[in-house]
């Protein structure tokens, strides 16, 4: 069915195929406790090979989830390597920190500078679970301890590399960051440049795949306090 409706559907009616076929998606698979991203990004890749449409299916998505995939690998990794709790940096719409708190029965503290708004500041996002209105500055309030996650960090911003710098003077067991290597779209110069650096105290220990997006090279970075 998703395949016939993909194929036949005009141009100008893309958006609205889009989101029908979504619609019976989220009515498939959203229920408590069920990584719910993955499982339709399965079905929509399985399904569809156009570009296009293909990107107008991550464009609802990423509105109605996150901006990375998250499957369990991911989840157990971090929940594991977080002992004491989890503080999120740019939250969004807390995707990851529901599935944590609801799954993995982690307690997270979630923060965004501008919570429920889109990427592009046109439309809300999807609200999964409370997240606070805060960004770098939160990092004071909760630190010693905890487990730092940021999850796809504004290229052309500053604040995932002043979380980084931060969290140099923070005891924490791990930092988590989910994304793409330098010079792709997720984190700054600064950032990467830090996160790479004989500097940084936080050392990688595991990478962790992720389902990507075509073109997208994203993956779990994970990082241990040495």
């Amino acid at each position: 069915m998703i395949t016939k409706e993909i194929n036949t559907g005009e141009a100008s009616e893309n958006g609205r195929k889009v989101g029908q076929i979504l619609d019976l998606l989220y009515k498939k698979y959203e229920y408590r406790g069920l990584i719910a991203y993955e499982k339709v990004f399965d079905a929509v890749r399985h399904h569809c090979d156009n570009l296009t449409l293909m990107f107008e299916f991550r464009e609802q998505l990423v509105n109605r989830y996150s901006w990375a995939v998250p499957n369990q690998d991911a989840l157990d990794s971090i929940a594991t390597r977080s002992p004491h709790g989890l503080i999120e940096i740019g939250a969004g719409g807390g995707y990851w920190g529901y599935l944590l708190r609801q799954q993995m029965h982690l307690r997270c503290h979630l923060y965004d500078k501008r919570p429920e708004q889109s990427y592009r500041n046109r439309e809300s996002i999807t609200m999964w679970t409370q997240v606070l209105r805060g960004s770098v500055d939160k990092l004071e309030k909760w630190g010693s301890g905890k487990s730092l996650l940021l999850c796809w960090p504004c290229y052309e911003k500053s604040w995932a590399y002043e979380c980084l710098l931060k969290w140099q003077d923070v005891v924490s067991p791990s930092l988590f960051y989910i994304g793409g290597g330098g010079g792709g779209c997720t984190g700054c110069d600064k950032f990467h440049e830090l996160l790479s650096s004989s500097d940084n105290k936080y050392k990688l220990v595991d990478e962790v795949s992720i389902p990507s997006w075509h073109g997208i090279y994203d993956a779990l970075y994970v990082y241990e306090n040495e």
